[in-house]
């Protein structure tokens, strides 16, 4: 094909082309009541959505590994009785550092969530809320779900494994990864609520982990003063002497610890006053452009059937 053709067959697709989009021009425009319609059908009723859906606010705060001596006196104890403690069979050994990755796995563990919720009583403000009176300051409670004035629950009440789901939805655990802080955020219809049930979970979580070694050293104690009893090696009874020396040192600095056993906070939380969600701007364009388009084919749609 010599370039006096290949020209003229250049011209030809573009005279194509923009008669095809010239009909397909006129296609729309004598639709464009429909498609305008039918848009702002859905921009209409986007905005009406987005108003009924209640705001919700997150309340975040963040920690560190509490600088505690709990971690440094059991690393003492096995620098300097080397496998003893171990062959001993004493538990609650763990270092700082550990106790804070156990606590991180913990705090998002269903029967941590349960107990939390079951202890703090807080079942149905954060099982039968619907949203949050501004004016009054007091989370709207769905009486069809639950009878505030009877405290008694209308449908049946949701299962454990159901209100650990609806909590690990509001409540999230995420890793700095150029620290060693970690972020917690709840979110809820109550800014109020976020801040009070986020600051209840950092006390719940330093609390159980103290709790939990003071337990274990207990128990640590009593072990190793009934192998003290057995033993007449004098050797021996001073090995026993020093590790019970040891756990009795931990001891005392968990029970002293109360407020920042596992976990110290960075920075504190606040009542938020700006919402998080919804983002209704963004329904709005969202719903606007799904109808700009199911238009579009609905006018596509009407041209097949017509030929």
């Amino acid at each position: 094909m010599n370039e006096k053709a290949k020209k003229e067959n250049n011209n030809t697709i573009e005279v194509e082309a923009e008669l095809d989009l010239r009909s397909l021009f006129n296609i729309f425009w004598d639709r464009k009541y429909l498609i305008l319609g039918i848009t702002s059908l859905f921009f209409i009723f986007s905005i009406i959505f987005s108003l009924q859906i209640p705001n919700q606010y997150k309340a975040t705060t963040s920690l560190a590994p509490s600088e505690n001596k709990g971690g440094s006196l059991t690393q003492s104890v096995s620098s300097q009785l080397g496998g003893l403690a171990g062959l001993a069979g004493l538990r609650g050994m763990e270092t700082t550092a550990n106790e804070a990755e156990l606590a991180i796995e913990i705090m998002q563990s269903w029967g941590f969530v349960e107990s939390f919720i079951k202890n703090n009583n807080i079942e149905a403000e954060l099982l039968a809320s619907e949203g949050w009176d501004e004016k009054t300051n007091k989370l709207i409670i769905n009486q069809e779900v639950y009878d505030v004035d009877n405290s008694a629950w209308i449908e049946k009440k949701p299962s454990s494994w159901e209100q650990f789901k609806l909590f690990s939805e509001i409540f999230e655990v995420r890793k700095n990864r150029d620290s060693v802080t970690i972020l917690l955020s709840l979110e809820f219809y109550s800014p109020l609520k976020a801040k009070e049930w986020l600051d209840l979970y950092v006390v719940s979580i330093n609390n159980y982990m103290r709790e939990r070694k003071i337990k274990r050293v207990e128990k640590n104690i009593d072990y190793l003063q009934s192998q003290l009893a057995k033993t007449s090696m004098t050797e021996m009874k001073a090995v026993f002497y020093n590790l019970i020396e040891e756990q009795t040192k931990i001891l005392m600095l968990a029970e002293a610890n109360v407020d920042d056993y596992v976990f110290m906070t960075v920075s504190k939380s606040m009542i938020p006053e700006q919402r998080s969600y919804p983002f209704r701007r963004l329904i709005v364009i969202q719903f606007t452009l799904i109808g700009g388009i199911l238009s579009v084919l609905i006018v596509f749609l009407l041209r097949a059937f017509k030929h």
